[in-house]
């Protein structure tokens, strides 16, 4: 029976086929019929008119209109095939559905003559003269009879009033219609002034393609200077040396598109308004359409014009990412160089990049504070110090408590140099208690999850991730650490790590285990790109083959133990606290783990002791002369 019905079906849609059907009603028919099969299969029938009309029919609430008529039609046809062998009756060769014969004489000669300028193939050609057939009868209703009776008023009112299934078919109908209303202002059906009204309506100018008004053109003008003629010569050879190295570098298409998209419009823009290229100018440029842009196209954009710059500046490659800097602004003269003095202390104490941009936003802010109110050193006191802090507005109370952190540290300063009282630094109130919290590590069927995957390891990015994955689980790195490894940090004839804690600023050599060794060898000989000139170990596989981020990290584990389906691993130092874990499970000291996390103290191993289950067990107490009397009937 099964081949029976198959064998219909093909026939079936090499009728729809032969007589000229689209796609789409093949499509349809195909999928009715296989409904229709698995519904015999699950039910156990055979074939029959009946039946089908059955299965028709318990759908009719389920389906909306169209589809229960195009079923029903579809298995009318499959019926008509295994009943005859063939389509008889069923079907009908496929009339093309263009009504332009009832058009008036004006409307036909006028289509006409549009079309006879067009050489795409039939399709294409049936889709533009049904679009136009669509505007001449609503002109023919309107009792327009010439074409200078038409105006952008009866154009934007066919517009309004004339309905598409998707906003894809109305802007193809909108462009097909304002391609034949230009090709009737070029023969002069319709006057130029006509013609500039209209197409405001149907396509209108991008915001690059108008001038600038006067007011807007005085806050380009002074941004720029020189002759325009010899600076667009001068763009545009800068532009092609920019699309050059791209392809050297062996960027994808889609960057390549951004970048030439971006200096055709720059240039566009130039071009039309006369004005000389600057970087200021294209950054002003770019800046006015922040709010009319994608984010994603404005970054691209700007990535575009940092890379012209960098060219026009003498530099040989263009940059792998641009990552802007908020501006936090300049400390009071009056208090700059003291501010500067603390941080190249702190700098000088190890303190990381990151950790001196907070250290100079948070004092920045009290600074600022300070200058507005007229307030110096000897007139600070604890009331004002409280003033500001409460009025200092932050989005989290983590936020505001590590900026007041850092004040209080600046105002500690302050007072070994001798400008403010030695207490000063209490009057900043410190809000957090302290928090004890269960230690959570990964579950056994993770970690097996996690073996699993480093053994099916094949393509680059799965061997880049297990080898990632590995250094966290059987080395304990941080994943900043990770991250910034490189290939001269790793000694293969020693078999050891050597690097800065990027947390810290302190050395940590370490022996690489076998799991790690084996997956850092796997990665770099045979998924790590052989082109790139970085030594960074890990990096992204794609042009500019940069170091890749530690926040791809926690995505990338919980796709690997997804398998275990024991929830997420919320964050990739679980497999850090897992590493330190087992090393107490093991029976190591408090003073090799400490080591081997890199740590200067054993107080922050205390924690993990309650996930070493064993060793809690043996520490139990008992409850003898703790007896409880009384209360809840006991």
């Amino acid at each position: 029976m099964d081949q029976c019905y198959d064998d219909a079906v093909r026939i079936g849609l090499g009728a729809y086929k032969a007589l000229g059907y689209s796609i789409a009603p093949r499509y349809i028919f195909k999928n009715a019929a296989a409904e229709f099969k698995v519904y015999m299969q699950n039910t156990s029938v055979s074939y029959s008119t009946e039946h089908a009309q059955q299965w028709i029919d318990s759908h009719i609430d389920d389906w909306d209109h169209q589809k229960t008529v195009s079923y029903a039609r579809s298995l009318a046809v499959l019926d008509d095939v295994i009943s005859h062998g063939c389509v008889t009756t069923s079907l009908n060769a496929r009339v093309d559905r263009i009504r332009c014969k009832s058009l008036s004489s004006w409307c036909k000669a006028a289509m006409d003559s549009y079309l006879a300028t067009l050489a795409f193939g039939p399709s294409c050609m049936k889709r533009i003269t049904n679009h136009c057939s669509r505007f001449f009868r609503y002109l023919d209703k309107q009792g327009i009879v010439n074409p200078s009776a038409i105006t952008r008023d009866v154009v934007e009112s066919f517009l309004r009033k004339d309905i598409h299934k998707s906003d894809h078919i109305a802007g193809e109908c909108c462009r097909d219609i304002s391609r034949c209303l230009q090709n009737m202002s070029y023969t002069g059906l319709i006057s130029e002034p006509e013609w500039i009204a209209i197409k405001e309506v149907v396509a209108p100018d991008p915001p690059n393609l108008r001038p600038l008004s006067d007011t807007e053109r005085i806050r380009f003008e002074h941004l720029s200077s020189g002759d325009i003629d010899a600076s667009i010569i001068a763009f545009d050879s800068t532009c092609q040396k920019l699309i050059t190295q791209l392809k050297d570098e062996g960027y994808a298409e889609t960057p390549e598109h951004c970048c030439k998209q971006a200096i055709k419009e720059l240039r566009l823009f130039m071009t039309i308004n006369r004005l000389p290229y600057s970087y200021p100018l294209a950054i002003k440029w770019l800046d006015s359409h922040n709010g009319d842009w994608s984010h994603e196209k404005y970054l691209a954009f700007r990535r575009t014009i940092i890379n012209i710059d960098n060219i026009i500046s003498g530099s040989k490659l263009p940059i792998a990412r641009f990552i802007p800097t908020k501006d936090v602004g300049k400390p009071p003269e009056w208090c700059a160089t003291l501010l500067s003095d603390y941080e190249d202390e702190r700098r000088n104490e190890g303190c990381t990049k990151s950790t001196m941009h907070m250290i100079h936003n948070s004092c920045l802010r009290i600074l600022q504070y300070m200058d507005m109110r007229g307030i110096d050193w000897p007139n600070l006191t604890p009331s004002i110090i409280k003033e500001f802090h409460a009025g200092d507005k932050h989005a989290t109370p983590q936020g505001r408590s590590a900026y007041a952190c850092k004040i209080r540290g600046f105002l500690q300063y302050l007072a070994r140099r001798g400008l403010v009282a030695d207490t000063l630094y209490l009057a900043i109130p410190s809000i957090s208690a302290p928090r004890s919290r269960i230690i959570k590590i990964l579950t056994a069927k993770q970690i097996d999850a996690i073996y699993t995957f480093r053994a099916a390891a094949a393509d680059p990015d799965s061997l880049r991730t297990s080898a990632i994955i590995m250094l966290g689980l059987s080395m304990g790195l941080r994943g900043c650490d990770i991250a910034g490894l490189r290939i001269p940090d790793i000694s293969w004839r020693t078999s050891t790590i050597s690097l800065i804690q990027r947390k810290t600023g302190k050395p940590l050599e370490l022996p690489l285990t076998t799991e790690a060794g084996n997956s850092l060898w796997r990665y770099i000989n045979e998924g790590r790109p052989k082109q790139t000139s970085t030594d960074y170990i890990f990096i992204c596989h794609h042009a500019p083959f940069c170091m890749i981020t530690r926040a791809t990290f926690g995505r990338v584990l919980n796709d690997v133990i997804s398998a275990a389906g024991d929830g997420a691993a919320q964050g990739f130092h679980i497999l850090r606290r897992t590493y330190a874990s087992r090393l107490l499970s093991a029976g190591n000291t408090a003073d090799m783990i400490a080591s081997a996390l890199g740590h200067s103290s054993t107080d922050t191993i205390n924690r993990y002791l309650s996930t070493d289950e064993e060793g809690m067990r043996m520490c139990s107490v008992g409850m003898d002369g703790i007896e409880y009397a009384g209360g809840m009937g006991l």
